[in-house]
């Protein structure tokens, strides 16, 4: 009796003294642990999420690298160690922006629904995306104005061709092709 609640007891301290063990490991590590030094990974993440936020309060003509390095902080020759151009950043960055939108913009291609259903599906799933994206219609409408062949490439290389749209929509509503593209521009005009 007396050696099992010794041994009861023994085991309990040797418990409690693995649990301060681990706690002190846990602690000195994150002491230890140096602060600056990132990952391949979590550098890239911070260069991207900088351009991100540069590209659409900015545009890519007047974001400069220099202001992405900053944004980062990093310097400016790790970000071109990571992406060699700010042009090859941009269409990294547009594409992931754009994949936001692109899938929201197929429901307006889908022939088996109505179109005022699709237009209602598209009005509402991009109010989604520009409450979690709130520049990014600048940004589109930024490189429409700067660049649209690189934005209509960009676009198409996400496997979304506007072009395929307009007829589609222009069929569905007895106009040209035109009056459907001032209807897609006029819906999300609004909607903005």
């Amino acid at each position: 009796m007396f050696l099992t609640k010794r041994l009861n007891f023994l085991v309990k301290l040797f418990g409690r003294l693995r649990n301060l063990l681990f706690i002190c490991t846990v602690e000195f590590n994150q002491i230890v642990k140096p602060k600056g030094k990132m990952t391949e990974k979590q550098t890239e993440q911070k260069i991207l999420d900088a351009a991100r936020k540069l590209f659409m309060k900015k545009g890519m003509g007047a974001t400069r690298m220099q202001e992405i390095a900053d944004e980062a902080g990093i310097n400016k020759a790790l970000l071109h160690y990571y992406f060699r151009s700010k042009q090859k950043l941009f269409e990294h960055t547009f594409k992931e922006a754009f994949g936001h939108l692109q899938p929201r913009l197929q429901v307006l291609t889908n022939q088996d629904l109505p179109l005022e259903k699709r237009i209602r599906l598209f009005i509402s799933e991009y109010i989604d995306v520009i409450e979690k994206n709130r520049f990014l219609p600048l940004f589109i409408m930024q490189e429409i104005q700067r660049d649209p062949g690189n934005l209509y490439s960009l676009m198409t290389s996400s496997g979304f061709d506007p072009r395929q749209l307009l007829p589609l929509l222009a069929q569905a509503i007895g106009k040209t092709d035109a009056e459907a593209f001032e209807l897609i521009l006029n819906t999300i005009s609004l909607v903005v």
